[in-house]
């Protein structure tokens, strides 16, 4: 059956208008990302983290599925993230946490009457034996409508646990704002998944994303927040600016800036993330390692000088790249880089940075570009 995008739209406006009532809040000092996070598997702590021993790993970046933290409804099974904060916590590090939804979600939401869209994956050559990814061959996945009210509320009803349990919790430096996409970042995938016959609207994204951050805004009050950039449907939707300009007006401090394809050829949405380094603090997570797209992502040291040169503070590198002595010099540098542009951060952009408002507003319409001399004047720093 087809779904009316304009009744979906409405109940997506109707969540958001009883949503927290929010207004932008006074800048908060950013609290410190900054360093290399070793990326790990889906819903696995590998028992050979002997990266942790390094002074170049800052910490671990582990990530769950919404399918193995909530296995029945308001069923919680937070055994796994404890055991990757009792990890971090043990070695000295820090930990950044995220749970994806989409095709990670559990059975139980269909039941539930959430719309579906599925999809055939492609088999995938991997290099050699993947422990990064859970599908080895072609097969069916499903997703549910992002926009749709009742998924709303049942991802809101996790966020809310999730924050009861660890906002606050010191070893964890920050919690990826996720939700509005197939897997944890922003994109729809749109070559396996027809979204715009599900009455896709670049209005409804923004609002669905728009209810997603507000939501983790007001359970991690006292927690840093991610959010990892990437159009929804690439070459045609106009969502990314729109969205990050919300957060970094309406939560000044609380939300840093980061996109997930980081290769020896750069990463996307360079404009938004420069931009966005003037006001917060900006990262990346390698677009692979070895064992997934080890030869795509290139040479590394490469890779990591383009993500210094655009002003990130940290980045996410896959666990099986850190423990490879190969790669060992080049992630001393990125860690000795991080840490330069973290302080040069620090020192250029002042707590009561404000914003202009105006700038932000017209910076939401499609297609504009935003020069860099009109950019540095949306931050007022205090002299």
């Amino acid at each position: 059956m087809k779904v009316n995008g304009k009744v979906l739209f409405s109940l997506v406006s109707l969540l958001f208008s009883f949503s927290l009532c929010v207004t932008p809040a006074k800048a908060e000092p950013l609290k410190p990302l900054s360093g290399v996070f070793s990326l790990l598997p889906l819903n696995n702590i590998p028992s050979d983290l002997t990266e942790l021993g390094s002074p170049d790993v800052t910490g671990i970046s582990a990530r769950f599925t919404w399918s193995a933290i909530e296995p029945s409804p308001g069923v919680y099974d937070w055994r796994a993230i404890d055991r990757a904060i009792s990890k971090a916590q043990s070695s000295g590090k820090k930990l950044m946490l995220r749970i994806s939804a989409g095709i990670y979600s559990p059975k139980w939401l269909y039941k539930s009457g959430v719309p579906t869209i599925g999809a055939v994956t492609a088999p995938v050559n991997y290099e050699e034996p993947n422990p990064q990814r859970q599908t080895l061959a072609a097969s069916l996945v499903t997703s549910p409508i992002v926009w749709d009210h009742t998924y709303l509320h049942y991802w809101e009803r996790l966020i809310k646990n999730l924050g009861q349990r660890y906002d606050g919790n010191p070893v964890i430096v920050s919690i990826q704002m996720t939700g509005g996409g197939v897997t944890a970042e922003m994109t729809l995938y749109t070559q396996q998944f027809d979204w715009l016959s599900r009455g896709y609207s670049d209005e409804i994204m923004i609002s669905t994303w728009k209810f997603i951050i507000d939501a983790y805004q007001a359970n991690f009050p006292t927690t840093l927040t991610n959010l990892n950039i990437l159009e929804p449907i690439r070459g045609v939707s106009h969502v990314v600016d729109p969205v990050v300009d919300y957060c970094l007006s309406l939560y000044p401090g609380k939300v840093s800036i980061q996109n997930n394809g980081l290769n020896a050829r750069g990463a996307a949405c360079l404009s938004t993330i420069q931009r966005a380094a003037l006001l917060t603090q900006v990262g990346y997570q390698m677009s692979g390692g070895n064992g997934w797209l080890s030869e795509t992502v290139g040479d590394r040291e490469q890779a990591f000088i383009y993500a210094l040169t655009n002003g990130a503070t940290y980045v996410e590198v896959y666990h099986t790249d850190l423990i490879d002595e190969t790669y060992a010099s080049d992630v001393h540098l990125l860690s000795q880089g991080l840490v330069q542009n973290y302080q040069s951060m620090v020192e250029n952009l002042s707590p009561e940075a404000s914003f202009d408002k105006a700038l932000l507003t017209r910076a939401t319409l499609p297609g504009e570009v935003i020069s860099k001399q009109t950019r540095n004047t949306s931050l007022r720093s205090k002299k």
